[in-house]
């Protein structure tokens, strides 16, 4: 079959399937040495919840990039332990990104909805630890020993020894579906984040706007009106409060004030809040809806959603090649697809050297 498969490539296009997941699989190991050294030896990495999540998938990232660089060594024998574990293995991995990616929303939302801290995050950690990984072990170790036709369901593709496409519907069932299940929470919860963002920032801008006129006062700081939507304090956070103004004053009655009313409320208090200090209810408190927002499109959580979600972008990027690959596999049985082929071969194990990208960029 590995012969058949192989005739339908051109010379210069099997020397690139052999070359573009050795090398890309290079590249994400190397990454994944580099976080967990830097992670472990130094104290300013493991304070952010984002590079710790990164920390924690970077271990299937490695053991992914070793079984993606073993490339098709084993795809002659399908039937041997080692080409078995190898699908399985890459199986595992390439499912528990994706649940990585989800546990970056699930904290996004629980930061932004539930006031959690970095430090009520990092107990939650070890739970997304097992359920990450246990997850998607469990089907992929399944599938060792199931049959379908006499035939087992891992076997040969040609860039590596993993699910046959002439098994679709049970590649589906087992592993696509949940992955885009998963994608689609992630994804859902991301949507509805950037509208409440969007909306907390667009009532910044108005207010803005509307108090301009407080800098004829010859005020030192440009003062910003912060709407009643509370954004724990990921990091250190800059707060000017107006003094004077009810805790219940809203927007609109501010912006209603005349010059005279805001110069005598206009008395400016700098508090910085320092990381993982106090408590969430006290954070809240100095956070008050009457509160005002320096450099608010700045501040930790919106800086903690856009690190996320370029996390959840970098596993489209290697999740759309392999469901096209699929989907196309199923419709179009027997027929190799060799821009698609390529695509996976050189995206696929890339998945460590992104999240070694982000990493940095943090």
């Amino acid at each position: 079959m590995a012969g058949n498969i192989a005739n339908r490539f051109t010379a210069y296009e099997f020397v690139l399937m052999k070359i573009l997941p050795r090398t890309s699989s290079m590249l994400s190991f190397l990454g994944c040495l580099f976080i967990i050294t830097t992670f472990s030896c130094y104290k300013s990495f493991r304070l952010n919840p984002i590079n710790r999540i990164v920390f924690n998938a970077s271990f299937g990232n490695a053991i992914g990039s070793i079984c993606l660089g073993i490339g098709n060594i084993f795809i002659h024998t399908p039937n041997v332990v080692k080409c078995q574990l190898q699908a399985c293995m890459i199986q595992t991995m390439f499912t528990a990104d994706i649940l990585w990616a989800l546990a970056m929303a699930i904290n996004v939302y629980l930061v932004l909805y539930h006031g959690f801290e970095s430090s009520r995050l990092r107990k939650i950690e070890r739970f997304y630890i097992g359920l990450c990984y246990g997850i998607p072990f469990v089907p992929s170790f399944t599938l060792l020993f199931i049959r379908s036709g006499g035939q087992r369901i891992y076997g040969n593709t040609f860039l590596w020894c993993g699910l046959v496409p002439k098994k679709s519907w049970i590649t589906f069932a087992a592993v696509f579906g949940p992955a885009w299940v998963a994608i689609a929470c992630t994804l859902g919860i991301y949507i509805r984040a950037g509208r409440t963002i969007y909306k907390t920032h667009q009532e910044v801008r108005k207010v803005r706007r509307s108090i301009s006129r407080l800098a004829s006062l010859d005020q030192p700081e440009t003062v910003l009106y912060k709407d009643p939507v509370t954004f724990s304090a990921m990091g250190q956070v800059e707060i000017y409060q107006l003094r004077g103004v009810n805790h219940h004053t809203s927007a609109e009655a501010i912006r209603a004030m005349d010059t005279s009313e805001l110069k005598s409320s206009i008395q400016v208090q700098h508090i910085v809040l320092p990381p993982q200090t106090g408590t969430a209810a006290s954070r809240q408190s100095m956070l008050h809806p009457s509160q005002i927002l320096k450099n608010d499109p700045n501040n930790a959580i919106w800086r903690y959603t856009k690190a996320a979600f370029l996390f959840f972008t970098v596993i489209l990027i290697t999740w759309i090649p392999l469901s096209a690959h699929r989907a196309y596999s199923t419709i179009h049985v027997g027929v190799v697809h060799v821009p698609l082929q390529l695509a996976i071969g050189f995206l696929g194990p890339l998945q460590g050297f992104w999240n070694t990208i982000i990493y940095i960029a943090i």
